[in-house]
């Protein structure tokens, strides 16, 4: 098991004992989406040439009081580790586990035009159908599919687009010996 997972797990272990598994995810993905536009940050915790006291009141100044006491713990903790670079991964795997735990999946969608709503309402309702668990849906609009629609969840790819369908004739014809 990963670093990452072990405090992910301690992390949501600790959420779940709270009931505070909720409010934790979304302050967790804004300082995700902060170290995202602010790379530098990440490297200035994680810098050795700065003593550990110093960066622990970096982090301090910019989350004190902005941010749960369990999350600001496990930030100083990293960083006293000198993992502070494993945050992002700790958060990713922390939503994974709470999406499982409430029973959820991330799907993404493909398709060469965006989707009407109710087009994707109704995508959402199927697959709910078919998997028994709420989706979260995002759409990504690609023109080279073609047509149709692709869906990607949890590793598994559900090709139903023109593009796919032209791979796959040509994989059957150059698998064809005449």
């Amino acid at each position: 098991m990963s670093s990452a997972n072990v405090y992910a797990e301690a992390l949501y272990e600790l959420a779940r004992e709270t009931g505070s598994e909720e409010a934790l995810l979304p302050q967790l993905e804004g300082i995700s989406a902060l170290l995202k536009e602010n790379p530098g940050y990440a490297g200035l915790i994680s810098s050795p040439e700065l003593p550990c006291e110093e960066r622990l009141g970096l982090l301090d100044e910019a989350f004190g009081g902005r941010t749960d006491e369990t999350v600001l713990n496990l930030m100083k903790l990293l960083t006293q580790k000198g993992r502070f670079k494993l945050l992002p991964e700790v958060i990713q795997r922390f939503r994974s586990m709470y999406l499982a735990d409430k029973g959820m999946i991330e799907a993404r969608v493909v398709s060469a035009v965006r989707l009407r709503a109710e087009q994707l309402e109704r995508l959402r309702a199927a697959l709910e159908s078919k998997t028994g668990k709420t989706l979260l849906l995002s759409e990504k609009v690609d023109p080279s599919v073609l047509g149709g629609v692709r869906v990607e969840a949890e590793g598994v790819m559900l090709d139903g687009t023109v593009a796919g369908d032209i791979r796959r004739l040509a994989q059957e014809l150059d698998a064809l010996t005449l």
